[in-house]
Formats: C-alpha cells, sequence, structure tokens
C-alpha cells in the first residue's frame, strides 16, 4: 500500500494505492495513523480509487482512521471506492457509519454544506 499526500485548500487528501491486505496493512499502518493523529485540518479526504483489494485489516485501518478524526473533532469521508469493495462495504454496514462520496467534487462539496 502506498500512500500520498496532499494539503487543500479545506481538507487533507490522502491516497491509498494498492491493496488494503494483511501484509500491506501492517507495513503502513502506523504511517497512516500518524497521518491522521497529526492532522490539523478537521477534514480528510480518503482516496480509494487507486485500491483494488480489501480485507477485515484494511476495513479496520479505515474505521480506525475515522474513531481518531471523530474523537478530535473532525471527519474522515471516503471516496472512489470501486464497485466491489463498496458492496463489502455496504453488507457490512459501514456505508451507513462512513461517509463515502463517489468523487472528490463530491466529498468536498460535503465539507461546504
Amino acid at each position: 500500500m502506498q500512500i500520498e499526500i496532499e494539503q487543500l485548500p479545506s481538507a487533507t487528501l490522502i491516497r491509498l494505492k494498492g491493496c488494503l491486505m494483511l501484509q500491506e496493512v501492517e507495513q503502513s499502518k502506523y504511517e497512516f495513523h500518524e497521518l491522521i493523529e497529526t492532522q490539523a485540518m478537521k477534514c480528510v479526504l480518503l482516496d480509494m480509487s487507486d485500491v483494488h483489494l480489501i480485507d477485515s485489516s484494511g476495513i479496520g485501518l479505515i474505521i480506525k482512521g475515522s474513531n481518531t478524526m471523530t474523537r478530535k473533532g473532525g471527519k474522515l469521508k471516503l471516496f472512489g471506492l470501486n464497485s466491489e469493495i463498496y458492496l463489502i462495504f455496504e453488507r457490512m454496514t459501514l456505508h451507513k457509519i462512513l461517509s463515502i462520496y463517489d468523487s472528490l467534487e463530491h466529498a468536498l462539496q460535503s465539507i461546504q454544506a
């Protein structure tokens, strides 16, 4: 899993690339959580458009990131999930507790609302 960061005027954009499976998550989870913990922005946008596979470790990583942002008074918003990953989130009813958007534009619009 690769992690790229970009500061936008109203949010921090974190792009995840690759697989969010046990081995990859174990290698990158400290970097990811440190990014979430140290964010001054109240909103983190998580770009999942280049994530092709996810397992329970990857889902746990995202949930922990969301909980951390909520504890800090902020919000983690996901976008760009492919149809297979969205279906996993839907079956686990995660789409009801996580903010999931189709695109970066929709995620940004939700910040303004």
